[in-house]
């Protein structure tokens, strides 16, 4: 071999040699930034674990509270709207003779005389219809069948 080729040879091997450097630092840089990232993503999930520990009673919570909400809902609909007041079916298609709180659900009572208005069961409460005890029969014959 000539001291032409082995010359050329030389810088051929020289040349491929700092490309596979090249390469090598490149590979090395993409394996640090794959760690940091790694790193973070670690510590990123440790967070959100933390996080969902603590958000964990209270979507238990916010689930029975839907949980009521539906019920009352369901409860709601039983009734039905009228002057104010609430109404419920009886099986044969006719009315109770009962006025109901539209805020509590409850049954209104007659507060005094018989032609003062039905109040809520619930002192509390207060609510009182727009009739009266006397009144009550039209207000259901007003409801029809």
């Amino acid at each position: 071999m000539s001291w032409v080729e082995q010359a050329t040879d030389f810088v051929k091997a020289g040349f491929t040699l700092e490309v596979a450097k090249e390469r090598l630092l490149l590979w090395a840089e993409r394996l640090d930034f794959a760690e940091t990232k790694e790193a973070s993503l670690k510590e990123e999930r440790d967070t959100l674990k933390a996080n969902l520990g603590k958000l964990a009673p209270r979507t238990a919570k916010l689930e029975a509270e839907n949980a009521e909400l539906k019920a009352a809902k369901e409860t709601r609909d039983a009734f039905t709207e009228h002057r104010g007041a609430l109404f419920r079916r009886k099986p044969d298609g006719g009315w109770h003779p009962v006025a109901y709180c539209p805020k509590c659900l409850v049954s209104c009572a007659r507060d005094g005389a018989g032609h003062l208005p039905l109040v809520c069961s619930i002192k509390a409460c207060g609510w009182r219809t727009s009739f009266s005890e006397q009144n009550l029969e039209t207000v259901l014959a007003e409801l029809g069948k």
